[in-house]
């Protein structure tokens, strides 16, 4: 019955209804002329004369502006619709493996689904990100085992057939909590991660377990990686046992390890840096632990950062063992509320450092507490070829007035060669209120960009960019503005920006990365 239905219905659609307006089917001759119609129209339109390099990146830039951020079905819908276009579209399309390139980010839910293993096979032989990261538990948890959805297993993974793609791995984020996870990993092939350039790996196994072998070698052989971030805690054997990599290739090292012996070691593996993050471990040294000079010829940008765990006893022997003699760009982060760090050994510490490294152009303090403003004037001396300064903290009059040119107490301009100043100050965040004015900000500004024009000396250059970050802080007011505005007719660069308002109640503390 229901198949004598279902041929009415369509002999009502493929026959001249007996009422109502006529609706006539085309014949498969007039539908294959309008076809042909259309097609001839299509291949007249300016685009479709575009070669095919060209049409493949409007296609391309078409799916990123569109989906940002790479979506396994939506990215599926427009990349079809895009191939569905005509036939020559089809054919770009399914030429374009970048079209089809996604970030593979679950490591639950397998098999592979088949939208996943459409993606993979039509992007190859481009590499692609793989972020392998088990859901984060607390140490002293109390979730249901039983929850699937927290099932940090890699297992699975590794049964799929997955890991086989490994030769395609271009940027991989590893993050490991469970220590289950090392045995499936340890089924990854050896020796394929040919397209390996980035590799970010987190171990912080829960419970107060620590790593026990075997080791993740898998990654021992990479001949394009340069770029290394490691986060790695509860080590029982040295990094360099624990995870074997192509030290001596890498250009690019962030890492935060436990002790500061480890660090060490891994940086006497890694000659060719020209980029180093160095967090400062919680554990205590030895009094009497020293480290031998090591000395890095090629690293160009350090960044040294402070947490809320560091302790003050690391920090000596770090700068003291470090020579880097092409160091340009020196980035010195302190975690909000570690300001007593800033005793007489500490800023002992960074001068003797900073004495060593006359060339550096580019200097970030972020988080100077105010009773060290006078220690930060002392490090700008130091670094007479500083171009760019980028300061967050509670602004104090003496750091202003030191920035003038010429200077206040009648001695040398501090940072002659200053051309680019950015600066972040915060009002009553951390309850260390500071008196400032808004004239001596615009003192200050203006010394260094009128003076600074009209001195004959050539050793003295123009501050030509400011950007100023309010936190907290009254708004700037109106005549100051007019001001500056006059300044920026004549050619100065000038931002501010409002981040909180003078009567923002939310301070909450955070260990954000305040660099760029």
């Amino acid at each position: 019955m229901a198949k004598l239905e279902e041929t009415s219905i369509l002999d009502y659609f493929s026959k001249k209804p007996t009422h109502g307006p006529a609706v006539l089917r085309p014949d498969r001759p007039t539908q294959a002329r309008r076809a042909a119609t259309r097609s001839e129209a299509n291949s007249r339109l300016p685009v479709q004369q575009l070669p095919f390099e060209l049409l493949s990146e409007v296609m391309r830039l078409a799916v990123e502006m569109t989906i940002p951020t790479p979506y396994l079905w939506r990215t599926l819908v427009y990349v079809r619709g895009l191939s569905r276009v005509c036939s020559r579209w089809r054919d770009v399309a399914l030429r374009t493996p970048q079209l089809w390139l996604l970030e593979y980010t679950e490591a639950t839910g397998y098999p592979l689904s088949p939208l996943t293993e459409l993606f993979l096979e039509r992007s190859k032989p481009l590499p692609f990100r793989v972020v392998l990261a088990s859901p984060e538990r607390g140490a002293y948890d109390d979730d249901d085992e039983d929850d699937e959805t927290w099932n940090p297993e890699l297992s699975d993974l590794i049964a799929t057939g997955f890991g086989e793609t490994i030769d395609r791995w271009g940027d991989l984020v590893l993050q490991i909590r469970d220590r289950s996870e090392f045995t499936d990993l340890a089924e990854l092939p050896r020796n394929r991660a040919a397209s390996l350039t980035k590799l970010d790996v987190l171990v912080r196994l829960l419970k107060g377990n620590r790593w026990q072998g075997p080791p993740l070698d898998m990654f021992a052989t990479a001949p394009r990686l340069t770029e290394v971030k490691l986060r790695l805690h509860f080590l029982d054997d040295p990094v360099v046992v624990m995870l074997p990599l192509p030290w001596a290739q890498l250009t690019t090292l962030t890492v935060q390890f436990d002790t500061a012996q480890s660090t060490f070691d891994v940086l006497a593996c890694c000659p060719a840096l020209e980029s180093l993050a160095i967090c400062l471990p919680a554990a205590p040294l030895i009094g009497s632990q020293k480290f031998p000079d090591l000395r890095l010829a090629r690293v160009k940008t350090l960044e040294l950062n402070i947490t809320s765990t560091s302790t003050g006893g690391c920090l000596h022997p770090f700068l003291s063992a470090l020579d880097l003699p092409a160091l340009e760009s020196f980035h010195f982060d302190v975690y909000p509320l570690a300001f007593e760090w800033f005793y007489d050994g500490f800023t002992t510490s960074i001068e003797r450092f900073l004495s060593r490294s006359a060339a550096i152009s580019s200097f970030t303090f972020a988080f100077l507490p105010t009773p060290s403003a006078q220690a930060l004037v002392q490090f700008l001396r130091l670094m007479p070829a500083l171009k760019r300064l980028k300061l967050t903290s509670i602004l104090a009059e003496e750091f202003l007035d030191a920035l003038q040119h010429p200077p206040i107490d009648g001695g040398k301009t501090l940072v002659p060669l200053l051309e680019d100043l950015e600066i972040t100050a915060f009002g009553h965040r951390y309850l260390q209120l500071v008196e400032w004015t808004e004239a001596r900000l615009l003192e200050m500004l203006s010394s260094r960009w009128v003076g600074a024009g009209s001195d004959t000396s050539s050793s003295i250059l123009r501050l030509r960019r400011c950007r100023f970050e309010a936190d907290g802080l009254k708004p700037l007011s109106t005549d100051f503005l007019e001001k500056m505005g006059k300044m920026e007719e004549e050619g100065f660069v000038w931002n501010y920006v409002v981040i909180h308002g003078e009567d923002a109640s939310d301070w909450s503390d955070s260990d954000d990365d305040h660099s760029e």
